[in-house]
């Protein structure tokens, strides 16, 4: 949410900003280093207990909005399936009749069900999985067919999506473009430490498939089919642990793949 407020306030510095989010211990004052001006958090009454306890706050947090939102108001919403706050506060403005309307869509949520479809063997959840995609991605398409502008992060979104009304992308990497080693001094790098050292690498995330934490598995084994002398230490946890583990025992990398676990 920082890098959608950072946006806002540098873009549009003369309208108030209002942010509509559940925020559980509300500190105006830690949000104060991100912005050059005040602006007004507006905390839901929501807590993220299951989506029982969500759906019955839908009402209220709806009643909210049609109070709050005008018709001359910019409503920018983001695509999060859950909890879908973007896209209700998105639905909303079609009945309220404003048409200033922002969409963002930042993450793949489709590109993840299909790979929790991949990756799961349980026919049943397969199904589920495949069920709540059809569903998230036809509820996807209808919010940019009534949204005048909608920004996707990256290639991928665009590809799905750019045939929906007037789809732009955009690129928010969070890697500044001036620490990026060049690939000629990588390979030099690489070269060198191959010669006195082993190539530390580490890999930080929940283990979950939205993370992809495998694909830490087959960097250890393109390096170890390189000979190219290495130890990689993967911090987190999550339901992929043990699939990552037997992955590695089955490449024999399991003298090279470190699993540290969760460090608060």
């Amino acid at each position: 949410m920082q890098a959608h407020i950072e946006a806002l306030n540098k873009y549009l510095p003369r309208y108030e900003l209002h942010v509509y989010a559940p925020l559980d211990s509300y500190n105006p004052n830690r949000h104060r280093y991100v912005l050059s001006r005040s602006i007004v958090f507006r905390p839901l009454p929501l807590n993220l207990k299951g989506p029982f306890e969500f759906i019955k706050k839908i009402p209220k947090i709806m009643h909210i909005f049609c109070q709050e939102f005008q018709k001359d108001d910019i409503v920018h919403s983001t695509a999060t399936l859950y909890p879908p706050l973007g896209l209700i506060a998105n639905i909303l403005c079609l009945f309220k009749g404003c048409r200033k309307k922002l969409l963002v869509i930042d993450a793949d949520t489709i590109g993840d069900l299909e790979l929790l479809i991949t990756l799961e063997k349980s026919v049943k959840k397969r199904l589920f999985y495949l069920v709540l995609k059809t569903l998230y991605a036809l509820v996807l398409k209808f919010c940019i067919k009534l949204t005048p502008l909608t920004f996707v992060v990256g290639d991928a979104l665009y590809e799905r999506f750019k045939n929906y009304r007037r789809v732009v992308k955009i690129y928010a990497s969070w890697v500044r473009r001036k620490d990026i080693i060049p690939s000629i001094r990588l390979l030099r790098k690489i070269e060198d430490l191959k010669r006195r050292d082993k190539i530390k690498l580490c890999f930080v995330a929940q283990l979950i498939p939205k993370k992809n934490p495998i694909c830490a598995i087959y960097v250890a084994r393109i390096l170890k089919n390189n000979r190219v002398p290495f130890l990689i230490d993967i911090f987190g946890e999550g339901p992929m642990k043990k699939r990552l583990k037997r992955t590695c025992r089955k490449l024999n990398l399991a003298d090279h793949v470190v699993f540290k676990g969760w460090s608060p």
